[in-house]
């Protein structure tokens, strides 16, 4: 039998070998105390030993595929990046599936901006939740789409594969709770258009008795069904992320300046101006998702805005830390949503002047605070932006994705740059040495 691959499937290839090739060229191994203690609860669980009172033990996510591979191919770095790869290569199959039957440049952009996004590229090969936390926040965004818009399957079906997904995000990390505002939003559309209500009641009742099965094993386990909530209740500690223990003046510092500051510092921010550019021109329609473009851009804004503002306390206001691994789930739902709109056949009479202006805004920004994104990210894209949007002829749905390989160039100036530091500091040898 002979496979048959077309071009998409091989760009999609392309991008997984490119995170194969930065765990053995880049950075690799473990990173920090959370990987290594994953690492520690992995090789406990493959010798038997269960430690109910660490919240970290409940990320079955992380803990039961480590295991796993600690068991087949013994405990070293080697099997610890294994489960994280199988986990960002599924994030990229999942982009890819979104907009297979899309224009080639289009996957081949998404594919670019997800697999180039430096953290989301660091970390696809750490023992780290928060890679899981982006499949899982993917896979039932998706879902949904499928649903929405390319239906195939009955409405029940979807609602199992939603709930598992969502599952994947439960069992990996808390920062699942920030898809709640986004599902709520998902039902209220469905509501107001009377649609789909029976994958809604399907999805609740599947979700109940995940829930329940879910208890069950931590009741078989442990003997108490809320060992988790209680390990995470007395591991809680005060840190410099403890917000609602702060100033009001600090509090507002987080959310009205530091998340857009960390979003800018790490290159994240021309890819958010792409995709929210639609938002000056037809809110209305983006965020009634008449279109699957305005799904995923309404889709990533309500993700941005819950991802800053959100509380991570259900005892008080405690936004999530300024930190990017926190906000990787923000990076394939981005990618998908700015390739959809550098695809749009408004763009060049629309967003491209738009993005180019906002784009200056970024430039000036980030020049003026001293960020290294400036020459190594936002000049290149700004500069590829305004060679396309005057030449205005078509280069972005061209038979031969010019674009596409050209953005893929630029993406990869500071990833490669980054390396290339690491291994004239010896990063391995001081990895070896931990």
């Amino acid at each position: 039998m002979r496979i048959r691959l077309d071009q998409k499937s091989l760009v999609l290839l392309a991008h997984i070998l490119m995170l194969l090739l930065y765990r053995f060229w880049g950075y690799s191994g473990h990173f920090g105390y959370d990987d290594i203690e994953y690492a520690r609860l992995s090789t406990e669980l493959t010798n038997g030993v269960i430690e109910a009172n660490n919240h970290f033990f409940y990320r079955w996510a992380i803990i039961l595929p480590t295991t796993l591979m600690y068991s087949l191919f013994g405990i070293n770095d080697v099997s610890s990046s294994i489960p994280p790869i199988i986990a960002a290569s599924l994030t990229l199959y999942f982009v890819y599936k979104t907009l297979k039957n899309k224009h080639l440049s289009t996957v081949w952009v998404a594919l670019t901006m997800t697999t180039t996004a430096q953290w989301f590229l660091f970390y696809s090969n750490k023992l780290m939740s928060d890679i899981y936390i982006g499949l899982s926040f993917t896979m039932c965004i998706y879902f949904v789409h499928q649903l929405w818009y390319n239906s195939r399957h009955s409405e029940w079906r979807y609602a199992l594969l939603f709930v598992a997904s969502l599952f994947v995000g439960i069992m990996a990390k808390g920062t699942i709770v920030f898809m709640l505002p986004l599902i709520v939003f998902f039902i209220a559309i469905d509501v107001y258009k009377k649609r789909h209500l029976k994958f809604w009641l399907s999805t609740s009742l599947f979700g109940f008795t995940f829930l329940l099965l879910y208890f069950a094993i931590i009741y078989g386990l442990t003997n108490n069904p809320f060992s988790r909530i209680d390990a995470i209740a007395s591991n809680g500690y005060l840190n410099k992320c403890s917000y609602g223990a702060q100033s009001l003046a600090i509090l507002l510092k987080r959310i009205g300046q530091d998340f857009f500051g960390m979003v800018r510092n790490e290159g994240f921010a021309g890819i958010v101006i792409i995709a929210f550019s639609p938002l000056l021109f037809r809110p209305k329609d983006v965020f009634s998702s008449k279109s699957d473009i305005g799904f995923f851009i309404s889709s990533a804004f309500i993700l941005f805005f819950a991802a800053n503002f959100m509380s991570i306390s259900i005892t008080s206001y405690n936004p999530m830390c300024i930190d990017f691994r926190h906000y990787l789930f923000l990076v394939p739902i981005m990618a998908i949503a700015a390739s959809m709109v550098l695809h749009d056949k408004d763009f060049l009479k629309q967003y491209s002047f738009t993005i180019l202006v906002f784009f200056g805004l970024l430039l000036y920004s980030t020049w003026h605070s001293k960020g290294v994104q400036f020459e190594y990210t936002y000049l290149p894209l700004w500069i590829l932006l305004l060679a396309n949007h005057l030449l205005k002829n078509g280069i972005l749905n061209a038979k031969i994705p010019l674009f596409a390989l050209a953005l893929t160039f630029t993406l990869l100036i500071y990833p490669i740059k980054i390396s290339l530091n690491a291994r004239k500091y010896n990063y391995p040898k001081q990895q070896e040495l931990i």
